[in-house]
């Protein structure tokens, strides 16, 4: 027996899943295929030190398992499928894109015609690009 109750155990959860998702961050700044269209950061680690960083994000991971099992501290299997959470990204990402049409960005002042049709069929391009992955993801 532990000693926690179901209170202390469904907080060091919601902790422990915050401080995860911190740590998936933090690994996502050193792997450079998933740079960003807006980078947040610059890349300023050689590999040598990003290899170090990547370590040390394994022990804290593993660290953090052990006072788990240690405080008997269940961890629940995960619910959601990785495709399903693409889609709805991807999903998401569809309707953020629809406030980039020229109708939609009325309040930020007039918009040349020329360039309203150029960033309405640019938008199209992407959506495309969104359809077709979609379409991809719901035939898996």
């Amino acid at each position: 027996m532990s000693g926690l109750n179901e209170n202390h155990k469904r907080k060091i959860l919601a902790t422990v899943r915050h401080a995860d998702e911190l740590l998936g961050q933090s690994s996502t700044l050193l792997v450079p295929e998933f740079e960003t269209v807006l980078p947040s950061h610059i890349a300023d680690l050689t590999r040598s030190q990003a290899q170090r960083v990547k370590s040390s994000i394994a022990r804290i991971r593993a660290q953090i398992a052990y006072m788990l099992q240690r405080m008997q501290v269940e961890i629940p299997p995960p619910t959601a499928r990785a495709s399903w959470l693409l889609r709805t990204n991807l999903t998401m990402l569809d309707i953020v894109l629809q406030d980039l049409y020229p109708e939609k960005m009325l309040g930020c002042g007039e918009l040349d015609p020329a360039e309203a049709r150029k960033l309405a069929r640019m938008l199209e391009e992407i959506r495309k690009l969104i359809a077709d992955l979609l379409g991809f993801l719901n035939g898996i």
